[in-house]
């Protein structure tokens, strides 16, 4: 399908009671500062382009849902339906009603206010060749398979992930897929899993760590902090790092996770890509946690010629666990030659995959030093890296 012109719908099914946040009003209609979940959810999607969206809600509170639309004044026209009694009749319910212009639907969490919009548009190429995409995380814990409270096996949780909101897909082969759904009296626990149930296939987009869920008091709680943060409450750690390899002859040179062909390359335990660890130096220094060498030591055989950039994933997990986010990095590369000009936004694409983030928020330039100095004398290369990051 061509997805050049397209026209997206999301759907934001609301009639859930939410009796797990244990008050008496539903889930969406619970303020956080002075805004309720569901008005900020729908604030959300403003720097989306979106063509409608649809609202499945329970008659107890659609008056009050009118009024948060009427207030709210949105970029896009907002409709109401009514809500079935599991979320898939909700979402089949907006399905039936979606504008025949929208070939792309987006279904969303309406408890789920802090999702990176940027994952819509990072589907759009993924659905050239899938049915949908969902954002998800990978499994970070021990994963076990438990019946009657006793362990069957633990499983490989390099496979395992935790499958998030939005997840995006072509609208007839939604369509297609719930139709088959009723038709054979499945119910799924997310509208993926109709689409596996049809036989089509979805891809995954690895989300931003703070996705989270408002379901219990205790992700008020963290929902409330996400808040203060968006007012200007906020955490800002700066992390600078440098490192130097020897050229030599023999092993490739690997750069920003690029192979670039030279007669050199850089000398060292794992991939020598200087340019990466002086950018995992940066964010180990922003977090207090020492250097590349205190977690990837160069006597240890398992970083033998180790992907430099599959390391910087790894640095990226620590980060995400001590709560942070990057907002920028500036890197730059000292070396005579080659000239890497070519090559530079392949490597900042490298870098910002593996580290979540959008190519915009990194920098990498290049530089010479004039024929002065080990780089000068085309002896070795070496990086520098400057990194920000805030507390999420």
């Amino acid at each position: 399908m061509n997805l050049k012109q397209h026209n997206l719908s999301v759907i934001i099914p609301a009639a859930g009671a939410g009796k797990r946040m244990e008050r008496d009003i539903p889930k969406i209609m619970i303020k956080i500062g002075e805004r309720t979940i569901l008005e900020h959810t729908i604030r959300a999607f403003y720097h989306s382009d979106i063509y409608e969206m649809i609202i499945p809600v329970s008659g107890s509170v659609r008056k009050d849902v009118e009024i948060i639309i009427r207030d709210l004044q949105a970029p896009f026209p907002i409709r109401l339906v009514e809500g079935g009694k599991e979320r898939q009749d909700s979402v089949w319910n907006a399905l039936k009603i979606i504008s025949n212009d929208c070939d792309i639907v987006a279904v969303h969490d309406a408890a789920r206010p802090f999702f990176d919009p940027a994952i819509i548009h990072k589907s759009y190429d993924l659905l050239e060749k899938h049915s949908g995409v969902i954002a998800a995380v990978p499994a970070t814990y021990t994963m076990k398979s438990v019946i009657d409270e006793t362990v069957e096996k633990t499983l490989d949780r390099s496979a395992l992930w935790q499958v998030n909101t939005p997840q995006i897909f072509q609208t007839d082969k939604l369509v297609k897929a719930y139709k088959k759904a009723y038709k054979d009296g499945f119910y799924g626990t997310d509208d993926a899993m109709l689409i596996e149930h049809d036989g089509g296939t979805v891809a995954v987009v690895r989300d931003i760590p703070h996705n989270i869920k408002i379901t219990t008091p205790s992700d008020l709680i963290i929902a409330k902090h996400f808040i203060q943060r968006d007012k200007g409450v906020i955490m800002h750690r700066i992390g600078q790092g440098y490192d130097v390899h020897r050229l030599m002859k023999g092993p490739k040179l690997i750069l920003g996770g690029v192979e670039i062909p030279y007669d050199k390359g850089l000398d060292g335990h794992s991939d020598a890509d200087v340019l990466v660890h002086a950018v995992m130096d940066a964010i180990l220094g922003a977090l207090a946690l020492g250097d590349i060498g205190k977690h990837f030591p160069d006597n240890d055989e398992q970083y033998k010629n180790a992907d430099s950039i599959m390391l910087l994933g790894k640095v990226c997990e620590l980060m995400a666990d001590r709560g942070y986010v990057i907002s920028n990095i500036d890197a730059t590369l000292v070396l005579q030659k080659p000239k890497v000009a070519p090559y530079i936004n392949k490597m900042r694409n490298n870098i910002a995959d593996a580290l979540q983030l959008h190519i915009s928020a990194v920098s990498v330039k290049a530089t010479t030093e004039e024929g002065l100095g080990f780089t000068g004398r085309e002896e070795g290369v070496a990086a520098m890296a400057t990194v920000l990051m805030t507390g999420i």
